[in-house]
């Protein structure tokens, strides 16, 4: 029972060990994708508005941004106030930054809305045109980043209870090993035990049977109580013995 109850214990420590290094795990790449999905969102962001403000710059009466008409990708050309100058074909509905203010020193990046359904990962790309200030707003839509989360994020609840389950099933085999020969010894222990228990038993009552003969069986006087006292401090060595 109680190689039993140290077999769990050593289950039970060993498993919860392994479960909270497979959740810090978990958690700690998940926070590297979290936040490395958005960075490379906006590097790509970047390189896709550099070569549209080189021919804006190139060409300021061109309206190249009125013309564009990309599959899942919105663009705009604002003034230094943020007045909407130009826009793409398939920004149908006014993009919502909400609260975001564009920076004209530095591109700027974060989360926008377009016709208040769609969320947008957008970049305020700042330029100049002449000697005026420009700035070339780039969005594309997160439902591709949140996807690549929500879908690590369904693997990880299914893998985490997954591997939880092998460890404890592997703790128990590797426990069971490992406890068998303290098992074999304690159980062999507690057989010595009860052999020299029983061994002290038979002792004791073989001396009170000795001293139960009658007189007439016993041998002469003398010899019998020389005997005698050497069978008394046996039993009282005996005695000793079962005391101690």
């Amino acid at each position: 029972m109680k190689a039993k109850t140290l077999r769990i214990r050593m289950m039970l420590l060993f498993t919860t060990v392994v479960g909270v290094l497979l959740a810090g795990s978990y958690l700690a790449f998940w926070g590297l994708l979290a936040h490395e999905v958005p960075t490379q969102l906006n590097r790509q962001l970047l390189e896709t508005a550099r070569p549209l403000i080189a021919d804006i710059v190139t060409e300021p009466n061109a309206k190249d941004v009125n013309r564009l008409d990309i599959a899942g990708e919105f663009f705009e050309l604002l003034d230094s106030t943020g007045r909407v100058l130009q826009s793409s074909r398939n920004v149908t509905a006014p993009i919502d930054l909400n609260g975001m203010s564009p920076a004209v020193s530095r591109p700027s990046f974060g989360i926008a809305t377009i016709g208040h359904a769609q969320s947008l990962r957008i970049a305020h790309v700042p330029f100049q045109q002449g000697d005026q200030a420009r700035i070339l707003v780039v969005a594309v839509p997160t439902l591709g980043t949140n996807r690549v989360l929500d879908s690590f994020g369904r693997v990880a609840l299914l893998l985490f209870p997954l591997s939880l389950f092998l460890t404890a099933t592997i703790s128990a085999f590797y426990v069971g090993r490992s406890l068998a020969p303290i098992t074999a010894l304690t159980q062999h222990a507690a057989l010595m035990a009860r052999r020299v228990t029983r061994g002290k038993s038979s002792i004791g009552e073989g001396v009170r049977g000795m001293l139960a003969y009658s007189p007439q069986q016993r041998m002469p006087t003398t010899r019998w109580a020389i005997q005698r006292e050497r069978i008394l401090g046996f039993d009282r060595m005996v005695n000793r013995l079962g005391s101690s």
